[in-house]
């Protein structure tokens, strides 16, 4: 990863695909979301425990190598986006996940404990920007889904500590 710029990358699992690699913007690679039809979700729920890793780093101004910041701790990220599809928006990337004006629903853990128990969560899908689930186009297959699990909630500005470790498990999505 240094040779592209990107030294440093946070373990992750989502719903959508890689695309086309781009080694100039790696951010555009990820295409978050499957379709998503017939009903909107109420919540997520699950399972997760989180260590975060020793020293936390960025990307150095120069972008080929990282530096520490100090006092900085590594923090994880779970949440899940229903968001609309239109022709200019057929996707959310690395750059338009949490961003995007499409996002309708969102669902997100804010409550973070740090050890080595298991620790339950269900949160509720919320309203964003505005916007409510169109029942029509649910049915006509207009919204996509995605749920983001990363333990380096900055890992998409390739931000984070190296050895930082989430799991999760018993995810369910609540209709």
């Amino acid at each position: 990863g240094t040779m592209f710029g990107a030294p440093l990358a946070a373990g992750n699992l989502f719903l959508g695909s890689f695309g086309q690699i781009s080694v100039e913007d790696p951010a555009s690679s990820t295409h978050f979301g499957v379709p998503l039809r017939n009903t909107a979700p109420k919540s997520l729920s699950g399972y997760y425990k989180y260590q975060p890793g020793k020293t936390f780093l960025k990307l150095n101004d120069q972008k080929n190598g990282t530096v520490e910041v100090p006092g900085r701790t590594d923090d994880f990220a779970i949440y899940a986006l229903v968001y609309e599809v239109t022709k200019d928006v057929p996707y959310l990337d690395g750059h338009t996940v949490l961003t995007s004006p499409n996002i309708v629903l969102k669902a997100e853990v804010k409550n973070h404990v740090v050890g080595n128990d298991w620790v339950h969560f269900e949160v509720p899908f919320e309203p964003q920007n505005g916007k409510t689930i169109d029942p029509q186009k649910l049915a006509d297959g207009l919204y996509n889904i995605t749920i983001v699990m990363s333990s380096s909630a900055d890992g998409a500005t390739f931000e984070g500590a190296v050895g930082s470790t989430l799991y999760v498990d018993e995810f369910h999505l609540n209709f």
